[in-house]
């Protein structure tokens, strides 16, 4: 019983966030798209945010699967009592998002999907799959 409390604890503790003052750089802007890839992106990777009826915009999509990337890694660290330098990771967080920004380099499809299952920890408002007639009203908006 002692060892099922200490997973969780450790479970609830190993959540990781980017530093809001990073992410507010980003939002209500977008990189720079080559033509289709917004409206590629917004059919297939961006999450549906019920309780404000949108799909997500790229920046929340990245924030998502940052957060949900480096929460893996700082689970698995706290669980095999590795350490965990929090500025630092924060600084390679940031490098990632960055990254990605630019498309750089893109996590693989499944990732940019999988990840939503680490928001739904956090928002109930992100669904796994979007129905597609959520998808093709929000994509015209």
């Amino acid at each position: 019983m002692e060892a099922k409390l200490r997973t969780n604890k450790i479970l609830k503790s190993a959540e990781f966030m980017l530093d809001e003052g990073f992410i507010i750089q980003y939002r209500g802007k977008q990189p720079k798209w080559e033509p289709n890839e917004y409206e590629i992106f917004k059919r297939v990777y961006a999450g549906y945010l019920e309780d404000e009826d949108r799909l997500e915009e790229f920046w929340e999509t990245l924030q998502r699967v940052v957060e949900g990337c480096f929460s893996e890694q700082k689970k698995d660290c706290l669980k095999l009592g590795k350490p965990w330098n929090e500025i630092e990771i924060q600084k390679s967080a940031q490098t990632m998002f960055y990254t990605m920004w630019e498309l750089k380099f893109l996590e693989a499809g499944c990732y940019l999907l999988k990840f939503s299952e680490n928001l739904l920890r956090i928002s109930k408002s992100l669904k796994k799959r979007t129905p597609p007639e959520k998808r093709d009203k929000n994509l015209k908006k």
